[in-house]
């Protein structure tokens, strides 16, 4: 086991925001960042990942390195490199006691439990704000996605005026929900 640590500041688009994981330290109530040592032959990046899908139960992608952070342990302060991940899909329920929350980046701030990993935080917010992963829409854009799929090539109006016949409300309301239902999946 090496003493090199690596850690996943996770991310997702839900309903239109963006959305900070944490989880609980293990054996307190404090709030961190999945974190964890790197196993023999690993990379950083590698490690960060595995730690949010043990910990978290996500997998994910890396989008960003987002800086190092040291914590506390016994005398010594470790190094973690941590990593900007974009939270792909929900595979298991995670360590127990870890227990995973999503919340918005600027409570995250204050649900922290250490300094040094808030100022990376910190540092990092303009960057979450602007963030629209690729390939990835909210239940809020769905309306938007629908109508411009759906319209008529030969037409030249307006994506918003034009009500593509099967289109119809009951239509795209279950088409919503199923949207919905696999935004909460992953």
């Amino acid at each position: 086991m090496s003493e090199e640590r690596a850690g996943a500041i996770t991310v997702r688009r839900y309903r239109g925001r963006t959305l900070l994981l944490l989880v609980r330290a293990k054996g307190t109530t404090r709030r961190v960042f999945p974190k964890g040592h790197l196993e023999r032959g690993e990379s950083a990046d590698q490690a960060a990942l595995r730690e949010l899908e043990e910990e978290a139960g996500f997998s994910g992608r890396i989008l960003a390195p987002a800086g190092e952070a040291g914590f506390k342990m016994e005398s010594a302060t470790v190094p973690v490199e941590y990593f900007l991940v974009l939270a792909t899909k929900r595979i298991s329920d995670g360590e127990p006691g870890r227990d995973p929350i999503w919340v918005d980046p600027r409570v995250g701030l204050n649900l922290l439990a250490y300094e040094d990993v808030r100022s990376l935080l910190e540092k990092l917010l303009p960057t979450i704000d602007r963030l629209k992963p690729a390939g990835t829409r909210s239940a809020k854009d769905f309306d938007d996605l629908v109508l411009m799929d759906f319209q008529h090539p030969g037409l030249t109006s307006s994506p918003r005026t034009i009500r593509w016949p099967l289109l119809n409300w009951f239509g795209r309301l279950l088409h919503r929900r199923q949207w919905e239902r696999e935004a909460l999946r992953s």
